[in-house]
């Protein structure tokens, strides 16, 4: 069979002309030409969408159950696909909120020290040496010769004693210890999300109803 293919076959389409669908079923006839496709039964069909013309039929690459019954639609639902029953599938979209969890530095705890000085007493017993002078009588004796006698001077006699010596060591006394621990608290995380609500104008005798 004699035609031609691909997107130059809408040099070559007539008006009237026979459309069939890939499996040979009949679609209708030509109504109109636009430049980038023709319409059929109400419905625009893409030039990419016709498979070749021969013998004044036009054969499109769909079979015909995916264009029959559809002359109020496009065709093609813009995010949907066709069934061959003819029933037009639209997905309805939404977005879920998900929540992931990383590593972050919440801050931090700082420790500082510091030098006070305060006054300690600290009880310690002291020996000293004390004099006391007495004046005694005694039996009368010949002078000797270490005797100074008739001489006049200052005698000195040293009086010892202890004395506190303050000496200072450094002890560890305590220590402060750091310790971490997690622990788990919940929240709640909102944000907006989207979601696609479908809504179908369907005109009966005149009278448009709307279905959600």
């Amino acid at each position: 069979m004699s035609g031609t293919t691909g997107r130059g076959n809408l040099g070559n389409i007539q008006q009237g002309m026979m459309v069939h669908g890939s499996d040979n079923q009949m679609i209708g006839t030509v109504e109109q030409l636009h430049g980038d496709g023709i319409h059929v039964n109400g419905q625009h069909i893409p030039g990419s969408a016709i498979a070749r013309v021969a013998q004044n039929v036009v054969y499109l690459r769909g079979t015909g159950a995916e264009y029959m019954g559809t002359a109020s639609t496009t065709g093609q639902v813009r995010g949907g696909a066709m069934s061959t029953e003819g029933e037009i599938h639209v997905p309805v979209a939404e977005e879920r909120l998900g929540v992931a969890k990383q590593q972050v530095e919440l801050g931090q705890v700082e420790i500082h020290k510091e030098v006070i000085q305060e006054q300690v007493s600290v009880p310690v017993e002291l020996m000293r040496e004390e004099v006391h002078v007495q004046q005694r009588d005694i039996t009368d004796r010949p002078v000797a010769a270490t005797d100074d006698l008739f001489q006049e001077g200052v005698i000195r006699v040293p009086v010892r004693g202890e004395e506190a010596v303050v000496t200072k060591e450094a002890v560890v006394t305590g220590e402060v210890v750091i310790d971490k621990e997690r622990i788990v608290e919940r929240q709640e995380v909102a944000d907006t999300v989207r979601k696609e609500r479908v809504e179908v104008d369907e005109r009966l005798q005149g009278r448009p109803r709307t279905e959600r």
